[in-house]
């Protein structure tokens, strides 16, 4: 032992961290169940989450501000299932000259009718040769995909050009008096389906007029609200051509008939057929009509019988 140092206990010394260690070793046994316990735990919970289906109760959607949707309306489209509960007439379909012992069945059409007044769903089996590359066509039908008759198409653009309601009071007027449900969506297609279909043949028809012999020519107002419009009537022995919803000028009738009708056009006395005018060959006249009829002008002066033509072709 040094001097002036206290000497060392040294068994008392091993007795503390003895008793040190002991109480660590305690301590750690205690935490370690702690975590045995807390593993059990979540190894339950985990379990009992596997077995039920989770729940979202916070908004992911972009839309979290709960405005209102704009209702749209349905395209009413529907399955084959629920076209089929719908069948009311089922028609096979081949083509004239075909055998019918030689022919399959290639499809199946589905297509609203108007028969004796009311709407009918009709089921049309459609058939030819095995080998086939043209099957026929239901008639009445635009083509493979119509859904509807010619005649609803016809009905709709009726009620709703010449009569001059509405789209949706077409729908329901026809709904009331054939009980056919169209939508709105439907209504339109079928209005842009007849548009163009009959571009071709509106052209057709009046260049027949345009180049017919006698023509007689009509015009009278109708209103859409308070909006005036007129239609134009130009007929011949084999047809009639109407021009709805367009204005009064004499520019409508050159439209059909050109600027140098050579025919005689047999009209009233509205202004825009005596207006005069210059051809492209330098006459001012009228385009006119026969015997006791009230002149439409503008072509030729009259010739010898009273007549007035309206121009020659160049």
């Amino acid at each position: 032992m040094g001097f002036g140092k206290r000497p060392i206990d040294y068994e008392s010394e091993l007795q503390r961290r003895d008793a040190t260690i002991a109480t660590q070793a305690a301590r750690i046994k205690q935490l370690e169940a702690e975590i045995e316990g807390l593993r059990k735990l979540l190894a339950g919970k985990g379990e009992s989450k596997t077995a039920q289906k989770p729940r979202f109760t916070e908004n992911y959607s972009f839309d979290r501000t709960n405005r209102k949707k704009r209702h749209q309306d349905s395209t009413g489209r529907r399955g084959k299932d629920a076209k089929r509960d719908l069948i009311e007439d089922q028609h096979d379909i081949y083509w004239p000259d075909a055998d019918p012992d030689a022919c399959i069945c290639h499809r199946q059409q589905f297509a609203w009718r108007i028969v004796d007044g009311k709407a009918v769903y009709v089921c049309y089996h459609i058939y030819d040769l095995p080998d086939s590359k043209e099957l026929p066509l239901p008639p009445g039908l635009r083509n493979s995909r119509s859904e509807f008759g010619i005649e609803i198409i016809l009905i709709l653009a009726f009620l709703h050009y010449w009569i001059g309601v509405s789209i949706d009071h077409a729908r329901e007027i026809m709904q009331f008096f054939t009980g056919l449900d169209l939508s709105k969506s439907q209504a339109d297609s079928l209005l842009s389906q007849l548009a163009g279909d009959w571009d071709e043949q509106y052209d057709t028809i009046a260049e027949l007029i345009a180049l017919s012999i006698i023509v007689y020519i009509d015009e009278t107002a109708w209103k859409v609200g308070k909006r005036s419009c007129y239609t134009w009537a130009f007929s011949t022995a084999m047809y009639v051509l109407f021009r709805c919803g367009v204005g009064r000028g004499k520019d409508e009738a050159e439209e059909v008939l050109g600027e140098f009708f050579a025919g005689i056009g047999v009209t009233d006395d509205y202004h825009a057929y005596t207006h005069p005018r210059k051809n492209l060959e330098g006459h001012s006249g009228s385009l006119g009509l026969t015997g006791g009829q009230r002149p439409l002008h503008w072509g030729l002066p009259e010739d010898q019988h009273g007549t007035r033509r309206i121009g020659r072709r160049p």
